[in-house]
């Protein structure tokens, strides 16, 4: 396994929420979107290589504790601290 000891900034940072961002989950099959669950009640889908805001996720009543991209990355699922998980259909239309 390969370490890169030598990475002192990020190459991108994804900007958007208003508070705390909580878990975050790498997906899509090309490593291309990325989801985000926040204390602003919100989820994110992000395109990875343009570091851009593809989705917000609005519907929670608290805390978006966790974000798990489908491994079609078709569905996104949402848990909050309101007691509720929610699936949201997702498109990918990132180009190939």
């Amino acid at each position: 396994m390969t370490r890169h000891t030598n990475i002192k900034t990020p190459s991108r940072a994804l900007t958007g929420h208003s508070t705390d961002v909580l878990p975050v989950c790498w997906g899509h099959p090309a490593g291309r979107l990325i989801v985000t669950a926040s204390s602003d009640k919100t989820g994110r889908i992000w395109n990875a290589e343009s570091g851009t805001c593809e989705r917000t996720l609005r519907g929670h009543q608290l805390n978006v504790t966790s974000a798990q991209l489908s491994g079609d990355s078709h569905l996104v699922l949402t848990s909050s601290a309101d007691r509720t998980a929610k699936i949201w259909a997702y498109m990918v239309t990132l180009a190939t």
